[in-house]
C-alpha cells in the first residue's frame, strides 16, 4: 500500500509540474496584450457560432474560438503560454495547456455522431476536437472554477463555457462575437 501511495504522489507531482522551460506565471508585455486583442478579434470574426454540425473550419463553438486564439497567440510569441479555461463542461473545470495536433483517425476515432466539436477522452487522453480543424491534446494545469468571468457567474453550473487566458488576462472571442454591445473588448479578467 505504501509503495502505491508513493507512486501516486510521484505521478501527481509529475502531472502538476510545469512543462520544462515554461514559467509558472506568464506576464505578457504591452505589445503582446495588444496582439492578444488583435488575435481575439480576428478569431471572433473568423467563426460563425453553432453547436450543431460543423462542415467548415469557419463554424464552431466557444472551445473552437478559444483554441484558435491559443494556437495563434502561442505561434506569435514563440512559446506555449496561452491557455484554455474550461468551466462546467464534461471535463474538469480549470486551466489547460494545449499540446500537439493529433490524427485521431489513426486512433480509431471518426468524429461525434452530431458532427459537432467537443471534448474527447480517448485512451485516457483529453483532446479538444473539431471535425475540420482536427484534434489537439489538452493537459490540465490547474483545476479551478472562477467565481466570475467577464462579470458572468461561473459558479452557476448552467454557464458552460470555454475561453482563453494569457497570464492573468482573460481572453474571450466568443462573448465578444455573440454579444458585442455587452462585451466591447475580448480582453477581461476572471475573479
Amino acid at each position: 500500500m505504501r509503495t502505491l501511495f508513493c507512486k501516486s504522489l510521484l505521478f501527481l507531482s509529475t502531472l502538476c509540474s510545469p512543462v520544462k522551460g515554461e514559467s509558472v506565471a506568464y506576464t505578457p508585455t504591452k505589445s503582446e496584450v495588444d496582439k492578444a486583442k488583435e488575435i481575439a478579434v480576428a478569431s471572433a470574426e473568423w467563426f460563425e457560432y453553432t453547436t450543431g454540425k460543423m462542415n467548415t473550419s469557419k463554424i464552431g463553438q466557444c472551445g473552437d474560438y478559444a483554441l484558435r486564439f491559443v494556437l495563434e497567440f502561442n505561434r506569435f510569441v514563440g512559446k506555449n503560454v496561452a491557455r484554455l479555461v474550461v468551466a462546467n463542461n464534461p471535463i474538469e473545470s480549470g486551466t489547460y495547456r494545449v499540446g500537439e495536433k493529433v490524427n485521431v483517425k489513426k486512433l480509431g476515432f471518426n468524429g461525434f455522431a452530431s458532427g459537432a466539436s467537443g471534448f474527447l477522452i480517448w485512451d485516457n487522453q483529453l483532446y479538444l476536437y473539431h471535425p475540420i480543424i482536427g484534434a489537439y491534446q489538452i493537459f490540465l494545469v490547474k483545476a479551478w472554477t472562477p467565481k466570475k468571468h467577464f462579470g458572468v457567474d461561473m459558479l452557476d453550473k448552467r454557464q458552460v463555457h470555454v475561453w482563453a487566458s494569457v497570464g492573468k488576462i482573460s481572453v474571450d472571442p466568443t462573448y465578444y462575437d455573440l454579444w458585442p454591445d455587452r462585451f466591447s473588448t475580448p480582453l477581461g479578467k476572471d475573479e
